[in-house]
């Protein structure tokens, strides 16, 4: 098997670091002109409040344009664009090590820029079928109206890959000692800044996060430092937890009630995971020990459940609880991502297989470009 050469990574990766690059630069800047719709002029209005009234406990996106406007001397727009510019960038920094770690000597980095590229840039099959289909159901990476979206994908991805790193430890045979600990730490204060960008990657995280230890500890047969592991792990989410509760009972209220989200639509949700249901037929043989796996997707039912069936209180068509949605989404395609290609160069005997799996890859690529390019002539991020 090829294994990854300087070649490869002198051509492959700068090419598609560029392009990334300079297309968020370019939607930033686009997004703030007079007359587009989006929702940065709100959150520029917030940020420029932190700007004249100090520091805000509730909002990191907030803090950040504020910070960089006063630090640089730069009006608040500015510094929006530099700060969705940086948080997109660390988006795809995280991604690109933890591909690379998972699938190193396996593939080539033509490969892993494949992965990278297409979390980064992916969209939804609807999107290409029809107006007001975007904003919906076809959450791909790129949400491009709302910045502060941008201020948690990071630390929604490092978290999960730091849950599923302690889950292996555990398995390997980790004692409690000073290594666990600062995993627990660390996990927990990823855990709180995602809360601080927006709290919508916490509760689908922590109720996948619930199921998968609860399963994972009776599969034990309750081995007792199987528990402790679970418990401290589990000790990870209270700061986050407690933050968003006080955040949710004194600064913005509680404004959600259960119920059927109006905003649902089965069949798109079907057609968004025809790949990763793909991969789940072709990896059936070893999904019982492989743990990213499992968390992706009691991770994304989880959001799923939250998203049908919670809804903001007097605005049931925004489907503001699908954020937790979106986050998910992307985590799972992000796993599916890498099975697939691990699959393809270890046991891929089926080349039909072979290239369905990549026709739907690159079809969540084309439409993510294409409702880029899309804004930037002057359309709606509602489609």
């Amino acid at each position: 098997m090829k294994t990854t050469t300087q070649s490869d990574v002198s051509l492959a990766l700068p090419l598609f670091y560029g392009f990334y690059i300079v297309l968020n630069a370019v939607m930033a800047h686009h997004l703030m002109q007079p007359g587009v719709i989006s929702d940065f002029s709100l959150h520029n209005y917030f940020a420029q409040n932190v700007l004249e009234t100090g520091f805000d406990i509730s909002n990191l996106y907030w803090n950040m344009v504020a910070f960089l406007s006063q630090t640089l001397s730069v009006d608040i727009a500015t510094a929006a664009k530099l700060t969705v510019f940086i948080m997109q960038i660390a988006f795809i920094i995280p991604i690109h090590f933890y591909v690379s770690k998972y699938l190193k000597n396996k593939v080539n980095a033509k490969w892993i820029c494949l992965i990278v590229a297409t979390t980064g840039l992916f969209g939804s099959i609807p999107n290409l079928f029809g107006p007001n289909l975007y904003y919906y159901y076809t959450f791909g990476a790129r949400v491009w109206h709302n910045p502060t979206t941008f201020t948690v994908l990071p630390f929604a991805v490092i978290s999960f890959f730091m849950f599923c790193n302690c889950i292996y430890k555990a398995n390997s045979g980790s004692v409690f000692n000073r290594k666990w600990v600062l995993s627990c730490l660390l996990l927990s204060i990823v855990l709180f800044l995602s809360a601080y960008g927006k709290s919508s990657w916490l509760p689908p995280f922590a109720m996948g996060s619930l199921i998968f230890l609860i399963i994972w500890w009776v599969a034990s047969r309750f081995n007792k430092t199987r528990f402790w592991h679970c418990i401290t792990i589990g000790i990870s989410f209270i700061p986050a937890g407690l933050y968003i509760l006080w955040i949710s009972s004194n600064v913005h209220g509680i404004p959600f009630v259960f119920g059927l989200s109006s905003v649902a639509r089965p069949f798109l949700i079907i057609l968004n995971l025809l790949f990763p249901l793909l991969v789940i037929i072709l990896r059936e043989k070893s999904i019982h020990k492989n743990v990213h796996l499992q968390m992706a997707w009691f991770v994304y039912l989880s959001a799923l459940l939250q998203g049908l069936f919670i809804i903001e209180y007097g605005h049931e068509i925004h489907g503001n609880i699908f954020w937790g949605f979106l986050y998910a989404y992307i985590i799972l395609f992000l796993i599916s991502l890498i099975e697939f290609v691990k699959w393809i160069h270890e046991d891929s005997r089926n080349k039909f297989v072979v290239y369905a799996g990549l026709i739907l890859i690159f079809t969540h690529l084309f439409s993510g470009i294409f409702y880029a390019f899309h804004i930037l002539n002057g359309g709606s991020f509602w489609f």
